[in-house]
């Protein structure tokens, strides 16, 4: 047979019954009373919503309670008290005596107050009861530190073979070699100077602007529309290399702008230097690669060669505001760019086609 919920069903009318029973207050603050063993009375309660105030004779703290329930049936307490593990001061000393440890401080006001103590080694550090508890030896942070480091500890021609092996130039240790923490500097190819520690080292041997430079290319990829064969990148490298070119085109320009007359923000190249850079790939007999840390020293020495002597058969750069050199490559792109169409751009600003401010 099967009840169904109704004024009929027995059980529906015995769980109404319960939920329907309120408590008096006289009885709500004799429960608190008797399932906290009188560390805890009552101070007010509402019966219709359970809600009240208590009072722990403890701590002297005054709680405001939204449900009573958990404390009227010895589920719950005090807040502040439970988070406090009162332990005897000498307690804690006889524990940490067998450990081997020195208590040093005076007071212990709870589980969670940290207190100074004393190594075997002769370290002394601010501890937590907890932490103490928790950590299966009795060695200091300082101790532990040294032990691990004294673990890592490779001889000096082992790190500097894995630096050379990796293809990079040694430099030296700035403070000398110790252990694993030590630093150790080194040099890419590139000329980039690189500072790591020497655990770090014995890993992965890594030039970080180099690396930068190899995630700038990724974040690109093949299929932009603005990808180049990796041109963009070597012209990066390239153009800290031209700096007697760049002198040269900016006093030919009288340091301005030589559409505007004011200051300028950017050397043109009138021959694209993308195509410069290709020439000089050509003319040396090398494959173009991706990065230019791809090529070995005795490569981009001779490729820099190159760069510079092209720089001296074709003409000097002209120096452009920022808006006129941007207007120009929006007209005539960045790749293949010419005397010719400088010669160009520049009758259409005098015939007022363009005009700038």
């Amino acid at each position: 047979m099967i009840l169904q919920r109704g004024p009929k069903n027995p059980l529906c009318n015995a769980k109404r019954k319960r939920m329907g029973r309120k408590l008096t207050v006289e009885i709500a603050k004799e429960r608190v009373f008797k399932n906290s063993d009188g560390k805890i009375e009552l101070l007010e309660y509402n019966p219709d919503t359970r809600s009240g105030k208590s009072h722990c004779f403890q701590c002297g703290r005054i709680s405001d309670l939204v449900d009573c329930g958990a404390l009227m049936s010895g589920r719950a307490g005090c807040k502040v008290c439970a988070n406090k593990r009162y332990l005897h001061y000498d307690t804690i000393k006889k524990r940490l005596d067998k450990r081997g440890l020195k208590l040093l401080s005076k007071e212990y006001n709870g589980k969670n107050s940290s207190l100074l103590i004393q190594f075997s080694c002769g370290h002394s550090e601010y501890w937590s009861l907890n932490r103490l508890s928790s950590k299966k030896n009795n060695i200091c942070k300082k101790c532990s530190r040294k032990k691990g480091n004294d673990l890592k500890i490779l001889p000096e021609s082992l790190i500097i073979e894995t630096i050379k092996n990796a293809g990079y130039e040694f430099l030296n240790f700035p403070k000398g070699y110790v252990d694993g923490t030590s630093l150790v500097q080194y040099k890419c190819v590139l000329g980039h100077i690189s500072s790591k520690k020497c655990r770090h080292v014995c890993r992965e041997v890594t030039c970080s602007e180099c690396s930068y430079l190899r995630q700038s290319i990724l974040r690109m990829g093949e299929g932009s529309p603005a990808w180049k064969g990796g041109i963009s990148i070597l012209k990066k490298f390239f153009k800290s290399k031209i700096k007697d070119w760049k002198f040269k085109s900016m006093a030919d320009c009288d340091y301005k702008c030589v559409i505007t007359g004011g200051k300028f923000d950017n050397i043109h190249h009138l021959y694209s230097f993308s195509s410069i850079i290709q020439e000089a790939i050509v003319n040396v007999g090398l494959d173009k690669k991706q990065y230019a840390c791809d090529y070995n020293v005795e490569e981009l020495s001779s490729l820099v060669a190159e760069v510079q002597r092209l720089h001296t058969i074709y003409p000097l750069g002209v120096c452009l505001r920022e808006d006129v050199h941007r207007t120009f490559h929006k007209l005539y792109k960045r790749e293949n760019n010419t005397p010719e169409q400088w010669k160009e751009f520049v009758g259409r600003i005098k015939s007022g086609e363009i005009k700038f401010d």
